[in-house]
This record gives C-alpha cells, sequence and structure tokens, in this order.
C-alpha cells in the first residue's frame, strides 16, 4: 500500500448551521408538520407560514379550524401592532434609569400620539395591564418591569396591521341574511359623517335609511368584500360527490383568481359526519387538481 492511497477525511464537530437559509421554499411543493401542546404556539406558527406563503402568490385552504370559528380571523384586523406601538411611545417618555417620567409633551413629539385624549386612553390601559404605576410616595408615574419588557421588545405580543379577504365553503343548507354579510363587507353608509365625505345631498327618504343603518352604498363606493360566501353540497353519497368535485373545483379557482383564502369551517356542519366526508372528498381531489386537470399546470416563460 502506498502512501498516497491514504486520503484523511474530516467532518466538523459542530453541525452546520441550517438557520441562514430560508427554511420557506415556495419554488417546491413540501410538507410541514407543526406539533405541539395545546397552547405551545402551533396555531401561530401555522398561520404565520400560511401568510408567507399567501403573500408569495400561492392559493391558500384553510380548510379546518377549531370551533370557534378561527380560521375566519384572515378577515378581521384590530390593528394590535398600531396599539401596542403607541403604547411603546409612552414607555419611551421614561427616564430608563429611575423609570420616572411618562409626560405628554414628550410623548406626543414622537408623533405616535397626537391628543391628549388618545395618550389619556393608552395610559390607562397601560395602568389596567400593570405596565405604569403611579407612586404617591414619591409622586410621580414609574414604568413597571412589563412596561420595560414591553419596551424593550421582550414580550410576544400580536403585529397584526392588515386583513385578507376570505371565501367561506359552506354546506347549502346552511343559510345567511344578506344584509348582515353586507353590513360586514362596508356595503351600506355608517353614519352621516362618512356620507357626506363623499356627497354633498341627500334627499328625506335617504336620510332615514342612513341613520337607520341602512343606506347602501352606490357601486363607486363600495370597498372590495371581505367576506364572500360559496355554497357546496355535502358529499355524502356518490351521486353527491360527483356534483361536489364539480362545485368545490369552481370554489377552488373563484379563490385563485379573486386571491382569496378559502376556508370551510367544521362548526359550521350540521350532521354529525358531513364535515369529516367534505373534508376527506376534498384531499382525495387535491391530487387530481394538482396533476390531471387544467387548472394548475405549471406556468412557462411565455404564460409569466
Amino acid at each position: 500500500m502506498s502512501e498516497l492511497d491514504f486520503a484523511p477525511k474530516f467532518r466538523p464537530k459542530t453541525p452546520p448551521k441550517l438557520t441562514d437559509s430560508k427554511w420557506l421554499d415556495v419554488e417546491e411543493p413540501q410538507v410541514i408538520l407543526f406539533q405541539g401542546m395545546r397552547g405551545s404556539g402551533k396555531g401561530v406558527s401555522v398561520e404565520s407560514t400560511a401568510e408567507k406563503l399567501y403573500r408569495s402568490g400561492l392559493n391558500i385552504w384553510h380548510i379546518w379550524s377549531a370551533r370557534s370559528f378561527e380560521n375566519l380571523f384572515w378577515m378581521i384586523n384590530l390593528n394590535c401592532q398600531e396599539k401596542y406601538d403607541r403604547m411603546k411611545s409612552i414607555a419611551k417618555s421614561f427616564d430608563m434609569k429611575n423609570h420616572q417620567g411618562g409626560l405628554y409633551l414628550k410623548t406626543i413629539s414622537q408623533g405616535l400620539i397626537t391628543s391628549r385624549t388618545e395618550y389619556d386612553y393608552y395610559y390607562q390601559i397601560m395602568e389596567d395591564a400593570q405596565m405604569i404605576k403611579y407612586n404617591s410616595e414619591r409622586q410621580r408615574v414609574e414604568l413597571l418591569p412589563v412596561g420595560v419588557e414591553l419596551l424593550k421588545n421582550q414580550l410576544l405580543h400580536c403585529n397584526c396591521s392588515k386583513s385578507y379577504p376570505v371565501l367561506w365553503a359552506v354546506p347549502d343548507y346552511i343559510e345567511f341574511d344578506q344584509d348582515t354579510i353586507d353590513g360586514f363587507n362596508g356595503m351600506f353608509w355608517k353614519d352621516e359623517k362618512e356620507y357626506f365625505q363623499h356627497s354633498i345631498e341627500i334627499t328625506s327618504k335617504d336620510r332615514i335609511l342612513l341613520n337607520e343603518g341602512k343606506l347602501r352604498k352606490s357601486k363607486e363606493f363600495t370597498p372590495k368584500q371581505m367576506l364572500k360566501i360559496a355554497h357546496f353540497t355535502t358529499p355524502t353519497t356518490e351521486k353527491r360527490k360527483e356534483v361536489f368535485r364539480v362545485e368545490f373545483t369552481k370554489i377552488v379557482l373563484e379563490a385563485r383568481k379573486e386571491s382569496r383564502i378559502l376556508t370551510i369551517s367544521p362548526a359550521i356542519f350540521e350532521g354529525s359526519l358531513d364535515k369529516f366526508e367534505t373534508v376527506a372528498e376534498v384531499f382525495r381531489m387535491i391530487t387530481y387538481l394538482m396533476n390531471k386537470s387544467v387548472h394548475f399546470i405549471p406556468l412557462t416563460e411565455k404564460d409569466v
């Protein structure tokens, strides 16, 4: 054996870091499993991932959720990020050495809080949450440990700042009050202040409807509907499955065309097995929709 036949081989003691590259690849199909105990953050992880995929242009199906209809929350925006930013602006007005401060003028100079009324509103919220406290002995307001942690971004909290349009697929035996849906979608004028921002005239009949919250906006003033509903036949028999496949395909294509998140909520079903049979049939359809139908053929450079 020649000495030149020997070739040393090594492996580093420290495993290579995988966090330098993106873990979520939107170019290739993949399976991602989230597992954990109740309250461990599965929902946040799943929804954060789905949001990234949605922003990358993928068609999102959220077809199962808890009984609280949580998968409809895509279309709700509570502006939590803005509210936490305002509380942080108050926290920034404190002297971090002795935690004294909370001065209104110093806070509004940051630009997030623009009025004394708004300042008092968030001040009270922070006091109730034990972020700040008035020290009667020293006669000053002090920033408490929780407030310090908020200021240093050491606390997890909601950062919602927008909402996403939803196409809610429901069984055909469920009926909705259309006025309620239209009200949620902003199809009615809220009050006179909103109405007269866009018009200077109003009839006596329309004024009555406006005061009752029943005056519909004209087409040019209606916002994009955040909620649309699509009915389907529950696939409980072979014949009904055939009808369901046609209906669900149309629903999927509508959601994709309008960039809506497709949702199915198990709590809306009346039958004990309807919800399971519906989701099972959706799973059976996925292979056909992705591979054999003409609706999801990969785009060529020319198509793009």
